[in-house]
């Protein structure tokens, strides 16, 4: 966690910690008031759900396209991340997701590619030009997936989950909002545990209590129906910051996901966010600390592949 009052492991006396007691509501709606992301990193609470955030991570940071995947040892980083595993308590977890539904939305999936080529979909389904059969014309969604459930080279971070995907992202790599807005719904009549949504886009506005934005209201009836839905905060930290992540991160209950530095701080592009104090007729108040964007933040600078 990138706090202000956290410098470093040696600081921190993780001396008795232990897990609360779990929220008696069956929804994720504000869990993070009885569930501290200190504690939850800490004591592996929903490993696949922390697998997704971190490959939401991975898109906030641009791993996969921008080449700073390093695939050779270096002495630094190998120390940096044995520090970051013994903090984060990730070498003593043990499950690999299964029992757990996850509903990537995004460009699609290559099950042709050779780490996925073992992969049986527990759900497909294309928004943009409804094919029957799984493809993906971008890439990004197979990286994505292959974070999770990819065999071979990279090995996936919960290969028992069962994953459903939904094409919502076309090869330009952007998509429409009543797409994205079908593909949550789907996702949400599969019954899924996790939907992985990375991406983002401009801010909704709220007229009170009234809904007008059809993504939004998508999002809120995930989170409703008790799914965790993780998103990415979005680049436009440092000096293009717009002050606030993006959407649908930036709605209350979803777990807004930006990157840290090798420093553990925020990373200088990733999104951070209080959503602005926007006066009536569309009042809304900041947020404050510790409900600023994101909740949960994973390494994005400088990764390497570490066997």
């Amino acid at each position: 966690m990138a706090r202000d009052d956290i410098a470093s492991e040696d600081e921190v006396d993780w001396t008795g910690l232990e897990m609360p007691t779990a929220p008696d509501a069956a929804s994720p709606r504000r869990f993070y008031e009885d569930w501290p992301m200190e504690k939850i990193i800490r004591n592996g609470f929903s490993f696949a759900l922390f697998a997704v955030a971190i490959l939401l991570s991975a898109w906030v940071v641009g791993l996969l396209t921008d080449g700073i995947f390093q695939m050779k040892e270096d002495p630094e980083l190998r120390e940096r991340h044995d520090k970051f595993k013994a903090l984060s308590g990730f070498d003593g977890l043990s499950t690999d997701g299964s029992g757990v539904d996850v509903c990537i939305v995004d460009t699609g999936i290559d099950l042709t590619h050779p780490d996925l080529e073992h992969l049986d979909l527990s759900g497909w389904k294309d928004f943009v030009h409804q094919r029957s059969s799984p493809y993906d014309d971008e890439g990004h969604g197979t990286s994505m997936a292959g974070i999770l459930v990819a065999r071979n080279l990279l090995p996936g971070m919960a290969r028992g989950i069962d994953l459903h995907v939904a094409k919502a992202i076309a090869s330009t790599g952007t998509g429409s909002s009543d797409d994205i807005t079908d593909a949550i719904d789907w996702c949400v009549d599969r019954d899924v545990d996790i939907i992985s949504l990375s991406l983002g886009g401009a801010q909704s506005i709220d007229l009170i209590i009234i809904e007008i934005d059809e993504l939004r209201a998508a999002v809120n009836r995930a989170l409703d129906a008790g799914i965790f839905v993780v998103a990415a905060a979005g680049n436009d930290g440092g000096p293009d910051d717009d002050g606030d992540v993006a959407s649908p991160g930036s709605i209350e209950d979803v777990i807004c996901v930006g990157a840290i530095d090798i420093d553990g701080e925020i990373w200088g592009n990733s999104s951070v966010g209080d959503n602005g104090l926007q006066l009536p007729p569309f009042f809304r108040l900041p947020r404050q600390d510790p409900d600023k964007k994101p909740e949960l933040v994973a390494p994005g600078e400088k990764l390497a592949v570490l066997n």
